[in-house]
């Protein structure tokens, strides 16, 4: 994410969701052996639940979505100090408030935003939740 940030290019962050969904993928896949062995805990069926809903976002919209931004290819002059310099400055400094759909990211970034900023701090809170009511914490 930093590197697109700045760099100003997010053609980047294809490496950075294609990582996510292999990671998600191992995830998934591991819950579904403990799930078949005969594991109900809810954490497991939440990570299923996430998985199954993740995985078909993240593959065929998601990351169809970075393919298809129309990014140019970084020049020796886009990894130079001063442009790195500048993405920095840009990323840490520059606000600009948005009401528009578009702005954030239009379907793709606002079904992101709250898996990240929602459902990802319910699914911690879950684990927390049944460690607690099992006594493991």
């Amino acid at each position: 994410v930093w590197a697109s940030l700045l760099l100003q290019t997010e053609g980047l962050m294809l490496y950075e969701e294609g990582t996510w969904t292999i990671m998600f993928l191992i995830n998934t896949f591991f819950n579904v052996y403990l799930h078949y062995v005969g594991v109900t805990s809810p954490l497991v069926v939440t990570s299923l639940v996430f998985g199954a809903l993740y995985l078909p976002w993240q593959i065929c919209f998601h990351l169809p979505y970075i393919l298809s931004l129309e990014d140019q290819p970084l020049t020796r002059e886009d990894l130079s100090l001063g442009n790195v310099v500048a993405g920095l400055k840009r990323a840490v400094c520059y606000r600009k408030p948005s009401r528009s759909y578009r702005a954030w990211g239009g379907a793709v970034g606002i079904v992101w935003m709250y898996g990240y900023w929602w459902g990802e701090s319910l699914w911690i809170a879950a684990i927390g939740w049944v460690l607690a009511a099992e006594d493991r914490i």
